[in-house]
């Protein structure tokens, strides 16, 4: 992945990592990245990776061409639905202060980042935890299948969701529905907690792309989601308290039996 300096200089994305992990330091995330995460990432810019893309055809046909450019691209992409950096860390407390409870097949997704993080994260487990590796191999996200079994509601939202769609973050979606829920049993605290922790996840994507001369497609398209799901959190204030339910009560005349029929009284 790279981004055009003011000076329209490419940034390999390499350096951009490093200035990524350095403002996630000045944030004080919660994950950090392991020592054997960062030296076989950096063994790996040795031989010339940049972001995990795949290098060039040794005879320079431009076969090798559109490999490196889609794997930059996926990359790109990547780095902006990742859970082990500042801002995925701060997604993950809003999601956990909306209430979903961040467990895919009985496994904590939390659990299975920290592992990631301390390398002790077995290939064959990223599924079980509801993740998968980035293309460059130091970031991690949801997969697929974790986003729709974790937020969506099948009657209600798009099949095949994934962390970059749109409608996750959207008005209608389901992050903005547990809000305006949340607001409604009187748990606005835990709404606000939420849309604190996605403006600061906001503010750290807002800053990065003022960096690189306004960003990129994917960190921008980020950009204009968190917008929106901020800005339906923030509207769910103005959802009502519910009612509560008046409990039930006897017909006149008679007792309502535990079969819901209408038993008559003893007339004394």
């Amino acid at each position: 992945m790279c981004f055009l300096s003011a000076g329209g200089d490419e940034i390999p994305a390499d350096e951009e990592e490093e200035e990524e992990e350095e403002e996630e330091e000045e944030d004080g995330g919660l994950f950090r990245r392991s020592s054997s995460s960062s030296s076989s990432s950096s063994s790996s810019s040795s031989n010339g990776d940049e972001g995990g893309a795949e290098p060039a055809d040794d005879a320079g046909t431009a076969g090798g061409a559109p490999r490196v450019a889609a794997a930059a691209g996926e990359a790109e992409q990547e780095e902006t639905r990742s859970l082990n950096n500042g801002k995925g860390e701060r997604e993950l407390t809003a999601f956990k202060a909306l209430g979903f409870p961040l467990r895919y097949n009985g496994y904590s997704v939390e659990a299975g980042v920290r592992l990631f993080e301390e390398g002790k994260l077995a290939a064959h487990d990223f599924a079980k935890y509801g993740l998968e590796p980035g293309v460059n191999k130091r970031l991690v996200q949801l997969s697929p299948a974790a986003v729709q079994s974790l937020f969506t509601d099948p009657q209600k939202d798009k099949a095949n969701m994934k962390y970059t769609t749109r409608q996750l973050w959207e008005s209608n979606g389901p992050l903005a529905r547990k809000a305006r829920a949340l607001q409604a049993q009187g748990l606005g605290q835990q709404r606000v907690k939420a849309l604190n922790e996605l403006r600061k996840s906001l503010a750290l994507r807002q800053k990065e792309a003022a960096k690189h001369g306004g960003g990129n497609a994917g960190h921008n398209h980020m950009i204009k989601c968190l917008q929106d799901c901020c800005k339906a959190i923030e509207q769910a204030a103005a959802v009502p308290l519910e009612k509560p339910h008046a409990p039930a009560q006897a017909p006149v005349g008679g007792q309502t039996s535990p079969w819901g029929r209408n038993t008559p009284t003893k007339q004394q």
